[in-house]
């Protein structure tokens, strides 16, 4: 039975490769991908998951591109009109010294 589990995680651990490899990081919600994410997550904080799985598990998890390539944050981190000085800013006091 444990060689059957082994070939299923080696299988999930292809698949969620090939995806990471395709995308730059982990499926989006809602699809059986993400569960078996979570539920390996799960396995490893509970300290329950096998060494060789969890290394190459972190192995694909270490290769997602979470920042573009120069380093910054997407635009949407940091808001559509970051650059725009329109005078709104929550540090500025009101007219009435609010």
């Amino acid at each position: 039975m444990g060689q059957i589990n082994d070939q299923h995680f080696i299988a999930f651990c292809e698949e969620l490769k090939a995806y990471v490899e395709a995308h730059g990081h982990f499926p989006p919600k809602h699809t059986k991908l993400l569960h078996k994410v979570k539920y390996t997550r799960k396995k490893i904080n509970q300290g329950v998951l096998e060494d060789w799985k969890k290394e190459r598990f972190l192995a694909i998890a270490d290769s997602r591109r979470l920042f573009p390539d120069d380093g910054q944050l997407p635009m949407e981190f940091h808001g559509e009109d970051a650059d725009d000085d329109h005078g709104d800013s929550a540090t500025e006091l009101r007219d009435d010294g609010r």
